[in-house]
């Protein structure tokens, strides 16, 4: 790339800002003026940009002022050569426009250096004034991820030359070209390596810093990778200094000159605005280098190099593919950001960034394997009949596995929307089924309220809750109705009846037939009145029982009906001057009706005391005179059979079973 020497800096802000939006994109027709600046500046608008080490923009230094040719000329003479000398010359290992590195064995240590020094036929005063201002930079920088400088001097010719380590490796460039040249051990995770690298790159940019130094190259191409991990910072050719008192390197604030690799380039360097260079200026080549990492390809691309200073004069915020995680694809776009404020304050910001990324790598790990499981809970829901527990299985595993990813980083939007779409999901499943507890439970999981979600969820609560109130009265109806509470009770009375009121009619129908009792109206009208007092001392005993539920009421009011009915035939029988043993067959006839209600409404196994009052009934009217026998048959049979049916175990009447049959 040719060197960019313009003795009137271009208004780089004014020639750009007439570029419309297509023009942003890929600029095909620049305006004649920025055509002319950078035809000026030795860039042919017609040549495509190079991509390799050389396609950094140079300015050509200042003129040495005397205190720099004082600074050259108090340098002492390096013995470079072959036999003999301190220094013995070996390879070329790399050169430039100006200057040329070559490799040499230090004879007293006996160890390979490199020396670099101005190149031959290229030995002028600014070409040694930049070689000796880039060694001022290296002395000023130590530290373990920049080349040490081990001296400085002169050379035969009088022109400065610098005395380095060795650095042996690979450049960065070629290991993100080419993955297959990574270490073994970044071969599964190159990503992480890389990251790794870029840290220290970001160490080493911070340190400079501290020490009012802005490198301004910085590209995969000037990282070198050594065989054993090893990070190296090279090529502070273009460094600038922040600090005022100093002398000896140029000034960042005096710089009115494009410098750097427009493929990298901040949009201020890109401007040639001085005034603005800071060490964010730096942290934007950090994202670029980034950038590349995650890409592959440097930040700012085009045919031509116009193309390429647009773009990154624009810089527009880059949008990643779902390959990157959004962390990292934050970080980049925060450290490339065209305004300086909103970029990381310095590279010791963004290489905590980086370092917290590298620290949320298991939980992103998680993350995707939950995600993996939300899937496979998609799948599961999208069948016709879902299985429940298949899916309540997937679900427990994708939300596990989410909230342990934000357990370790509470901040993983990933893990964030993935446990939120997977509550949903369930929230939708369990809306289906009715499931309202679940749904609520689930709602308050939720990092977000939902409203839609809420409605729907009110909505089944109202409707449930009128069933509920459906169930719990026909819970209450089947309580009420439920033969088998006071079934006991019942039978026992029935057989007290059946003993008392079919006991003693059998033992005054004995005393009639021996002649010793004579059945008159009285006699009838105080079995009757001590059916009825009977009937209400039961009541009165087994009130609690027998008031308890609908079903103990209406038969206990339908026992009192009989006596009663039975009481009145009795008194009707006395009033209309009857013969006495009318009124016996006349309560077998109301007692017969009483049972084949009974036998219609509650049991048809009644029918059998229905049957048998009708026959005392007939018997009755056909032999008056053993009415007492018959009225003992009637309620003794009939009796035993209403305590012996109406067992609670063996009760089989429609009341017995599910109120919904009523």
């Amino acid at each position: 790339m040719s060197q960019l020497n313009s003795s009137q800096p271009p208004d780089l802000q004014d020639a750009l800002d007439t570029l419309d939006e297509d023009s942003a994109r890929r600029i095909v027709h620049l305006p004649a003026e920025l055509q002319t600046m950078l035809t000026a500046a030795g860039l042919d608008p017609q040549t495509v940009l190079m991509r390799h080490h050389n396609g950094t923009i140079a300015p050509t230094p200042d003129l040495p002022e005397s205190q720099d040719d004082a600074a050259i000329a108090s340098l002492r003479p390096l013995e470079l050569g072959q036999l003999g000398t301190e220094f013995k010359l070996g390879e070329t290992l790399g050169e430039g426009g100006m200057g040329l590195v070559r490799l040499a064995e230090q004879v007293a240590l006996e160890r390979d250096v490199a020396i670099k020094s101005v190149k031959p036929g290229g030995g002028t005063a600014r070409a040694a004034l930049a070689l000796l201002r880039e060694a001022w930079v290296l002395g000023r920088l130590e530290h373990p991820n920049v080349v040490p400088i081990h001296t400085l001097g002169q050379d035969s010719s009088g022109a400065p030359t610098f005395v380095m380590k060795r650095v042996e490796g690979q450049a960065w460039s070629a290991l993100i070209a080419d993955p297959s040249l990574l270490p073994q051990a970044a071969q599964t995770d190159p990503v992480r390596w890389h990251l790794g690298v870029l840290s220290q790159v970001c160490n080493a940019i911070a340190f400079s810093h501290s020490k009012g130094v802005l490198h301004r190259d910085l590209k995969p191409a000037n990282v070198m990778i050594g065989p054993f991990g090893e990070v190296y910072v090279l090529d502070w050719g273009l460094a600038v200094s922040l600090d005022n008192d100093q002398e000896r390197i140029p000034l960042a604030k005096d710089v009115k000159d494009i410098a750097g690799t427009l493929q990298y380039m901040a949009p201020e360097m890109a401007a040639a605005k001085g005034e603005q260079l800071d060490p964010r200026t730096d942290v934007y080549l950090l994202g670029a280098l980034l950038h590349e990492v995650l890409t592959g390809a440097p930040r700012h691309d085009g045919v031509t190099p116009m193309e390429v200073l647009a773009a990154a004069w624009h810089s527009r915020q880059y949008a990643y593919g779902p390959s990157v995680p959004d962390e990292l694809a934050a970080i980049a776009n925060r450290a490339t950001a065209f305004n300086r404020e909103d970029r990381y304050s310095d590279a010791a910001e963004m290489q905590r960034a980086i370092g917290e990324f590298l620290e949320h790598e298991s939980s992103r790990k998680v993350g995707l394997a939950a995600a993996e499981r939300l899937v496979e809970l998609r799948c599961a829901l999208a069948e016709t009949a879902p299985d429940e527990a298949d899916v309540a299985t997937r679900f427990a595993a994708a939300r596990f596995g989410f909230q342990v990813a934000l357990e370790s980083w509470p901040d993983n939007e990933a893990a964030t929307r993935g446990l939120d779409e997977a509550l949903r999901l369930m929230i939708a499943f369990e809306l289906h089924r009715g499931n309202a507890g679940a749904v609520r439970s689930l709602l308050n999981a939720l990092t977000t309220p939902h409203t839609e979600l809420d409605g729907q969820l009110r909505a089944l609560e109202e409707a449930q809750a009128i069933t509920a109130a459906q169930a719990e009265k026909l819970a209450h109806m089947q309580q009420q109705l439920d033969v088998r509470i006071g079934g006991r009770t019942r039978s026992f009375l029935a057989m007290v009846l059946g003993i008392v009121f079919g006991g003693l009619p059998a033992v005054f129908a004995y005393l009639e037939w021996q002649g010793r009792f004579v059945l008159e109206h009285g006699d009838n009208l105080r079995t009757s009145g001590a059916f009825v007092l009977t009937c209400f001392a039961g009541a009165v005993w087994a009130r609690e029982t027998l008031t308890k539920t609908l079903f103990n009421r209406r038969v206990t009011l339908s026992l009192f009906a009989v006596a009663i009915a039975n009481f009145l035939v009795a008194w009707a029988s006395y009033q209309l001057a009857l013969a006495p043993h009318v009124m016996p067959a006349m309560s077998m006839l109301v007692c017969a009706l009483y049972a084949a209600m009974f036998a219609v409404h509650l049991d048809h196994r009644m029918i059998a005391s229905m049957v048998t009052y009708l026959v005392a009934f007939v018997g009755a009217i056909f032999i008056p005179e053993a009415a007492l026998t018959w009225i003992a048959i009637g309620h003794s049979v009939a009796c035993g059979s209403i305590a012996w049916l109406w067992r609670p175990e063996t009760f089989v009447g429609p009341y017995s079973g599910d109120a919904r049959k009523l």
